[in-house]
């Protein structure tokens, strides 16, 4: 998949990492504030999220905002999350993929179940590498990342609108 910018032109942006601090290339379509209408396994089955917000800076600074946040409902289990606080991260994006490059999470996260709810700080960033398609009024992410050699976001797909 390509990245469409708002003019209908293919994202070209180069990505440039240095040691000494992350520097990030941005997609100028993904700039600005962008409320997620769902956030959903793409097998089905679990799905959510709609209100939280994702904003995007120029300089790939991220971050979430969970505060309006619908719970992640798992409907084949009869569990939900509800995830809560921030998570900031520096974002970069190249040829219609993002990546996370300096990721910096304070997210908790409450699971609520037929045993009861029980609620821990999330130790990993929200998200990971995505492939986008970009609009100037929708976002449509595909995440297929890799935390310590096993899967993370696999088969999760995130919508949002401006």
């Amino acid at each position: 998949m390509l990245a469409a910018c708002s003019s209908g032109v293919p994202a070209t942006a180069t990505t440039t990492k240095s040691s000494a601090s992350a520097a990030a290339t941005i997609d100028s379509c993904l700039v600005g504030t962008w409320t997620a209408t769902n956030v959903a396994m793409s097998a089905g089955g679990i799905s959510g999220f709609a209100g939280m917000t994702m904003t995007i800076q120029a300089s790939g600074k991220t971050v979430l905002d969970f505060s309006n946040a619908a719970p992640m409902v798992f409907s084949d289990k009869d569990v939900s999350d509800q995830f809560t606080g921030t998570d900031a991260f520096t974002m970069d994006s190249v040829h219609g993929q993002t990546g996370v490059i300096s990721p910096e999470t304070s997210l908790n996260f409450t699971i609520t179940g037929p045993s009861g709810t029980a609620t821990e700080p999330l130790e990993q960033p929200f998200f990971d590498a995505a492939l986008y398609i970009c609009s100037s009024t929708s976002l449509t992410m595909n995440f297929d990342g890799v935390v310590d050699g096993g899967a993370y976001l696999q088969g999760y797909a995130a919508t949002f609108t401006r």
